[in-house]
């Protein structure tokens, strides 16, 4: 420790830092793309259908799992089937039998 000090100095001690982490699986073209084509473009039938999207338009190889946690958790975005979907478990029970 002493050597280090002497060799770096005590503010090299100090810095904090960083891991670089992990590389995100989507580059930024195709999430530039996919939130375009959410907003604007053909809505999509399925998570599957994204993931065949991803495939041919930008060579990405990404699981269902992947692409169903950028698209619904981290775009909050929906697809065709699922917004159908959303319409039949919205009904309430009056709870009388």
């Amino acid at each position: 420790m002493v050597t280090k000090v002497a060799t770096c100095g005590i503010s090299e001690l100090l810095l904090v830092k960083k891991a670089p982490g992990q590389v995100p699986h989507l580059t930024v073209e195709a999430l530039a793309g996919l939130k375009e084509r959410l907003a604007t473009g053909t809505p999509f039938k399925s998570y599957g259908e994204i993931v065949e999207w991803l495939k041919t338009e930008y060579n990405l190889e990404l699981t269902y799992a992947t692409v169903y946690a950028w698209v619904h958790y981290r775009l909050q975005a929906l697809t065709e089937s699922a917004t159908s979907a959303k319409c039949f478990t919205g009904l309430t029970s009056s709870g009388a039998f």
